[in-house]
């Protein structure tokens, strides 16, 4: 029987030293793994990182972007403006050019009037003239009255 314990106490003892074998192998095995998963999640933790700048980025480029529309837009409404006012400016200029014109011929019809000394056929025709002439600047409409210096809102925009 000293015999058989001795066996089986050697068995006992082999299986002892098995198991802690295992044991070991399996603690080594459970190590990479964590060590492969820690290395993956440092790996995760800066790809986290790098996506946070780009969306820093992203934000910052967005930003200019938003800043150089709100310019562009006032860039373009100053323009607008500029085309209105130079549009309104050589309607006005036109039109006095034509006033003067008529101004001119009627100071012309005046002087040929009053260098006549008595009234004859050609001071009557003359004073016909006049008077159609006249007839035609009276009857031509004012200067517009919305021509006037005003600030229209962003959302108003008058093209001539």
């Amino acid at each position: 029987t000293n015999e058989f314990n001795d066996r089986i106490q050697a068995n006992v003892e082999a299986t002892k030293k098995a198991m802690r074998q295992i044991f070991d192998v399996v603690g080594e095995i459970a190590s990479m793994d964590m060590n492969g998963a820690i290395l993956a999640k440092s790996h995760v933790d800066e790809m986290f990182k790098e996506v946070e700048k780009m969306n820093h980025q992203v934000s910052d480029s967005i930003n200019r972007m938003n800043s150089i529309n709100s310019t562009v837009n006032e860039n373009v409404s100053l323009a607008v403006k500029a085309l209105q006012f130079e549009d309104i400016s050589g309607q006005l200029i036109k039109r006095i050019q034509q006033d003067l014109e008529q101004s001119s011929a009627v100071h012309q019809l005046l002087e040929k009037i009053l260098d006549t000394t008595s009234l004859t056929s050609d001071s009557e025709e003359l004073v016909a003239e006049l008077a159609e002439l006249t007839a035609q600047i009276r009857s031509k409409p004012a200067i517009p009255s919305n021509v006037q210096e005003s600030s229209p809102q962003d959302s108003e925009i008058d093209l001539f």
